[in-house]
């Protein structure tokens, strides 16, 4: 059975409040939030698995879904709608990162530099 994701008297959003284990029988009770994927459609669902096990190739999703390449960049475009903007991290090593870096000898000076200058600090 999938979890239902709308509430069934108010269409409200529905909040997990408690997981168990079949095995050992523990309840954990609190507060959980589902992953945004969750709020899929089982039909946006299976486009995004299909897409995925295809690699991302928009070829190999035509072919086995039969539509078109416009219609896979569209349902793409709309899944990607739906589950709101992601949060891209920051990568950049630290100020500390680099200096640290500099002083075991893993970077030449003007390696550390550069980096500094990329910080915008």
């Amino acid at each position: 059975m999938n979890i239902p994701k709308k509430c069934p008297s108010c269409a409200g959003e529905l909040l997990v409040t408690e997981l168990y284990c079949s095995g050992c029988k523990t309840g954990v009770r609190g507060s959980f939030q589902f992953s945004p994927l969750a709020a899929l459609s089982v039909e946006d669902e299976g486009f995004l698995l299909t897409f995925l096990r295809a690699g991302g190739r928009i070829k190999t999703v035509e072919k086995e879904l039969g539509i078109s390449y416009p219609t896979v960049k569209a349902r793409l475009r709309n899944l990607l709608a739906k589950l709101g903007p992601v949060a891209v991290p920051d990568l950049r090593p630290s100020q500390e990162e680099i200096l640290a870096r500099l002083k075991r000898g893993e970077i030449f000076t003007h390696e550390a530099v550069a980096l500094l200058k990329n910080l915008d600090i």
